[in-house]
């Protein structure tokens, strides 16, 4: 039988034992100390693990979208035509000097796309010096040749052709409407000389308007696309040859251009049908690296042509016409091409606009405006029924 008073004192010390353990693991942990950080010094910053998430695709899309108006004479032939009811008429008492007048009705159209341009038809300038088309007068540049002779018979003027101008503040016209740059090749550009093209570039440049033609080209960055835009007449003086063309087509290809618009001033006036000539040349452009061609001078719409992918827009029609007060067919197009470069890719989609040159049925106002409803319809019509022999629809 074990002796209880040894049970005792054995579970006492065992109880004593327990207890001293204890105490002397406490006493262990309250002897370690924890450093604070010197005054001042941030706690070292905990570096994150790399990502192995892929990085995002770099955006190389690049857009823009370039409208085209045809013909635009700001003034008129002022001893053939007079004054009352033409152009500086309805500048003086219609607009009450307004600039902005003559383009309020297509402005919000211009301002909303990325460059506007328009075939600038007449010199801006103060000079009195009218030439005789045809003459030595007109070979105002190295190498240009003599301007057919489209003689128009008139017994209110001396002379034998019509001879546009205005003043160099119409420019304003421009400017104010949202037009960017304009062509000026075409056989009204010399009307007064070498010194009223020189005057009319003047006042562009001053205005920073683009201008392009007889040798000047447009190359600039528009949206990051690098557009290059040429400018030839083959009714004029100095018609361009088909080599001159493709070396200059060439070389904005070298100095960097994305796109190339080629403008040429071409065709037979009152014709709604490209001639054959006219289509050679356009298809030359074209294979010879132009991505668009776009045309005027017929005073009338003429087909649109898909050639090779590429869009062939043979005539826009009139625009600003000052130079008739009364024309027969006011209908006109602006004409919009959305460029698309997605690195080596180029896609190009045309959108086009019915305009009346004029918002007046009864007279021509100068003052183009947007059809709309059976008038469009009637206009998209007419379109792809002069564009049918070039196997083209459009379709909105």
């Amino acid at each position: 039988m074990n002796n209880p008073i040894q049970t005792i004192i054995g579970s006492k010390k065992a109880v004593f034992l327990v207890f001293a353990i204890s105490f002397l693991l406490l006493s262990s942990c309250a002897s370690v100390k924890v450093s604070p950080l010197p005054a001042g010094e941030a706690a070292p910053a905990v570096e994150p693990e790399p990502s192995t998430a892929p990085a995002p695709p770099v955006e190389t899309k690049k857009i823009i979208t370039i409208s085209f108006a045809g013909d635009c004479t700001l003034g008129g032939d002022k001893e053939r035509q007079g004054y009352y009811g033409q152009f500086d008429w309805y500048f003086n008492e219609i607009a009450k000097k307004d600039y902005s007048y003559y383009l309020s009705g297509v402005k919000e159209i211009f301002e909303n796309d990325d460059y506007t341009i328009v075939n600038l038809e007449g010199p801006l300038t103060t000079s009195k010096n009218i030439r005789e088309k045809g003459t030595k007068a007109a070979a105002v540049k190295k190498g240009a040749k003599s301007a057919k002779k489209h003689p128009v018979k008139s017994a209110k003027s001396k002379h034998r052709y019509y001879n546009f101008s205005g003043v160099p503040e119409y420019a304003l016209i421009l400017s104010s409407g949202g037009v960017n740059a304009v062509t000026v090749a075409n056989n009204h550009s010399y009307d007064y000389g070498q010194k009223g093209f020189d005057e009319t570039l003047q006042t562009l440049k001053n205005l920073g308007i683009d201008y392009a033609g007889y040798g000047d080209y447009i190359l600039k960055e528009i949206n990051g696309v690098k557009t290059g835009v040429l400018s030839y007449s083959q009714v004029s003086r100095g018609a361009a040859s088909k080599d001159e063309i493709k070396a200059a087509i060439n070389n904005l290809k070298e100095l960097g251009a994305d796109a190339v618009i080629v403008c040429q001033h071409n065709g037979v006036e009152g014709s709604y049908y490209p001639s054959e000539s006219q289509k050679e040349l356009a298809h030359f452009i074209i294979d010879s690296g132009a991505d668009i061609y776009v045309g005027h001078h017929p005073h009338t719409l003429q087909g649109i042509e898909l050639y090779n992918g590429k869009y062939i827009l043979y005539s826009l029609g009139n625009f600003i016409f000052g130079g008739n007060s009364g024309p027969k067919d006011t209908d006109a197009l602006i004409a919009q091409i959305r460029i698309e470069i997605d690195g080596e890719k180029k896609e190009i989609a045309l959108k086009l606009i019915p305009v009346s040159i004029s918002s007046s049925k009864e007279r021509n106002d100068y003052r183009p405006s947007i059809l709309d409803g059976d008038e469009k319809k009637r206009v998209l019509d007419k379109i792809n029924k002069i564009s049918k022999d070039l196997k083209f629809e459009y379709k909105e």
